[in-house]
């Protein structure tokens, strides 16, 4: 089991941060779906071009995974671009102090 790091940047985000995202999305998702099934039972017609645009919620449906997989690439790119920040631009605290010119 990995120990926790007060100093690190993931120790400072609350935990429960992806939990209400993901409900928020899953929610927003839900109500769309609804709503496209509402529209359905009333007859309004979409008039699709492609054959998965009949199905309802299909739109919400497509929204909510292209934003978990925006969040999941997110949180995979986070660490490597951390890590080339800081070679690019390493701390200087230690180092000699820079004149202003």
């Amino acid at each position: 089991m990995a120990t926790t790091d007060p100093e690190s940047p993931r120790s400072q985000t609350p935990p429960k941060a992806g939990d209400r995202l993901f409900r928020g999305l899953a929610l927003a998702t839900g109500g769309l779906v609804a709503f496209d099934l509402v529209l359905i039972l009333v007859g309004y017609d979409k008039h699709p071009h492609f054959p998965w645009e009949r199905i309802p919620g299909s739109y919400a449906i497509l929204g909510a995974l292209f934003s978990l997989t925006l969040l999941v690439d997110a949180r995979i790119l986070r660490r490597p671009l951390a890590a080339f920040a800081e070679a690019v631009e390493p701390d200087d605290s230690d180092g000699p102090a820079q004149a202003d010119a």
